[in-house]
């Protein structure tokens, strides 16, 4: 048996800050909620705003999600008032509707971000 995970759960880091300030600027340009924000990156991953969350490959042993080649990790934003979004899922979210940032992040702070 082999083991695969959705290669759109990673993103690099650089795409993770970038994303991270995308979110910010239209936070506050828009008034919305967006969770508070994403938190600061720290080099506490218990506390940082992008980080890599603990990993248990479960019996399997499976690796943690990754694809150093590509320089892509399984990061995740943690937002202040406590909700995590992979990071990934919203790029890919934002590419399969065309680019419309709008559109993506009005969906996240009405459901993901609540």
């Amino acid at each position: 048996m082999t083991w695969t995970f959705n290669p759109a759960q990673l993103a690099t880091w650089q795409q993770a800050k970038d994303l991270a300030a995308q979110i910010e600027a239209f936070r506050e340009s828009s008034g919305l909620w967006m969770g508070g924000g994403v938190m600061p990156v720290t080099t506490n991953a218990d506390t940082s705003g992008i980080y890599v969350p603990s990993w248990d490959g479960g019996p399997g042993g499976f690796p943690e999600p990754s694809d150093p080649a590509e320089n892509t990790y399984f990061l995740h934003y943690r937002f202040f008032n406590g909700r995590s979004l992979n990071v990934g899922l919203i790029l890919d979210k934002a590419k399969r509707y065309g680019g419309n940032w709008q559109y993506v992040f009005y969906s996240l702070n009405s459901s993901d971000l609540s």
